[in-house]
């Protein structure tokens, strides 16, 4: 019976708890960036803050783009093998 394969077998414990850091601190600065512009242009002060009423529909619509992608290209290299 084969072993089961885990993240933190590939990439190590230690990065594998390293990662929901990673995406906070990827996004950051662009956001800081866009709110610090805003401010300046507004005069009034804006926090870098991603409304998850938005951010939620996005990423879904980012996942059916990728499982329909991902079943396509199965389909087609199953036709073909």
């Amino acid at each position: 019976m084969p072993a089961t394969v885990t993240r933190e077998a590939v990439v190590g414990r230690a990065a594998a708890r390293r990662r929901p850091a990673a995406a906070v601190v990827v996004p950051e600065p662009p956001l800081a960036a866009v709110a610090s512009g805003l401010a300046r242009a507004t005069g009034v002060p804006v926090l870098p803050v991603i409304d998850p009423g938005w951010a939620s529909p996005a990423a879904a619509g980012c996942l059916v783009v990728a499982a329909t992608t991902a079943a396509l290209t199965t389909a087609r290299a199953a036709r073909r093998g």
